[in-house]
């Protein structure tokens, strides 16, 4: 194993997780940094992603200085904190504002967008606002649709356009760990 990554390559735990790691460098090479935000429509799996985050030693970046900015059109509930939490009725626009602060944060290298259907979750137009994301960001955005075939069109939609997409945190943020480069993986 220390042979492997001190040349550069990667280990993994299974095929999966292969095929994951696989689809993000396949979009990104390996990333740069280990600064990680979190943006999600639903708190659990938004906490569920800064855990595993944590034990993968991902480092959940400050959004301090962009709170502000991000309260002028967030509920008053909305988390403060990242993983931002648009709150369960984020809708496309919610998402679009959300996506037009950060990229122009520079202080992260990654970002996991969580989406969960709920009744006015326009999942196939989330969808796009994360391709558009990913285009201007010029980072490495993936999503993690949750929600079996009430997501499917979304995900076709984000794999069509390159986007990483995982049903579950873990798998998400494994691959986001397992393709950053800091000299070892």
């Amino acid at each position: 194993k220390d042979a492997v990554e001190a040349k550069g390559g990667i280990v993994v735990d299974s095929i999966s997780e292969a095929f994951d790691c696989c689809e993000l460098l396949r979009a990104y090479g390996r990333i740069r940094g280990k600064g990680l935000v979190i943006v999600t429509n639903a708190g659990g799996p938004g906490a569920l992603c800064a855990d595993y985050a944590e034990e993968l030693g991902l480092e959940l970046v400050d959004i301090s200085p962009i709170e502000k900015e991000l309260s002028l059109f967030l509920p008053d509930n909305w988390s403060r904190i990242n993983p931002i939490d648009l709150i369960g009725d984020a809708t496309s626009k919610r998402y679009r504002d959300a996506f037009n602060v950060l990229v122009k944060f520079k202080e992260w290298h990654s970002c996991v967008v969580v989406v969960t259907p709920q009744a006015m979750t326009d999942v196939p137009r989330i969808a796009q606002e994360i391709v558009r994301f990913k285009e201007l960001s010029q980072r490495a955005v993936v999503a993690v649709l949750m929600g079996g075939h009430s997501v499917k069109l979304g995900r076709e939609i984000l794999k069509g356009a390159g986007v990483p997409t995982y049903d579950e945190p873990l798998r998400a943020l494994k691959a986001i760990r397992r393709g950053v480069w800091s000299g070892q993986s």
